[in-house]
C-alpha cells in the first residue's frame, strides 16, 4: 500500500463549472441571443494521477460532468449524437460568434505590473540570441540583422522581439511603435 502525503485541496470545481454555465446563460439573455441552445459544462482532468474524492451527494453529478482526458473525444461524440438537430440559423450563429468574440477578454498576465516596472524603463532593441546583447542592426539592402557585439547574422530576431511585445505592453502595435521598440529607423524594415 502506498501512502502519499502530498494531497492538494482545490475549490469545488463543480460549483465553479455550474457558475460559469449560469453566467453564460445570463450573457445569452442580456444580448438577446438564442437561449434554447443547450449549454454543457464539464470538468476535464488532464493528469492521469488525479484522484477525486467525492461525497455521496455529488456522486451522480460527478459521473456525468467530470471526465478523464482519455474519454473526452467519445463523450463529445456522444453529446453530438444526442443533439444532432440544428437549433439556430447560420445568420444567428454568425451573430452569436461576433458578439462572443467582441466580448472576449483574454486572460493576460503582465510581468511588468507584477514586478512594479514601467514599459518605458525597459531596454529597447533586438537582442542577439547568441550573446544576449541588444545590439542588432540592419544595413540597407541586406536581408539579415547583424549583432554589433559578436557578429552573429540572423533574419528572424525582430519576430522574436515582436512576440515579446504583447506581454510587455499591449496586444496591438503600430509600425511606429514597432520601430521605436526595435530601434529601427526605416519603416520598411518592420
Amino acid at each position: 500500500m502506498r501512502v502519499d502525503t502530498n494531497i492538494v485541496m482545490f475549490p469545488n470545481p463543480l460549483e465553479q463549472c455550474l457558475r460559469r454555465k449560469r453566467l453564460l446563460k445570463t450573457f445569452l439573455q442580456h444580448y438577446n441571443l438564442p437561449e434554447h441552445l443547450p449549454v454543457f459544462s464539464r470538468i476535464i482532468f488532464t493528469s492521469h494521477v488525479t484522484i477525486l474524492s467525492v461525497s455521496e451527494s455529488y456522486k451522480e453529478m460527478v459521473l456525468e460532468r467530470v471526465w478523464r482526458r482519455e474519454a473526452v473525444v467519445s463523450k463529445i461524440e456522444s453529446l453530438n449524437r444526442q443533439h444532432s438537430q440544428c437549433l439556430i440559423t447560420v445568420k444567428e450563429m454568425y451573430r452569436f460568434a461576433r458578439i462572443v468574440a467582441n466580448h472576449h477578454l483574454p486572460a493576460w498576465f503582465s510581468p511588468l505590473k507584477s514586478f512594479g516596472l514601467e514599459f518605458g524603463n525597459l531596454r529597447s532593441g533586438m537582442y542577439c540570441e547568441r550573446c544576449f546583447g541588444s545590439t542588432l542592426h540592419k544595413e540597407k539592402w541586406h536581408a539579415y540583422w547583424t549583432c554589433y557585439h559578436c557578429g552573429e547574422k540572423t533574419r528572424k530576431n525582430y519576430v522574436i522581439s515582436l512576440q515579446d511585445y504583447p506581454m510587455l505592453n499591449k496586444v496591438t502595435i503600430t509600425n511606429a511603435e514597432a520601430r521605436t521598440f526595435l530601434e529601427v529607423d526605416d519603416r520598411y524594415y518592420v
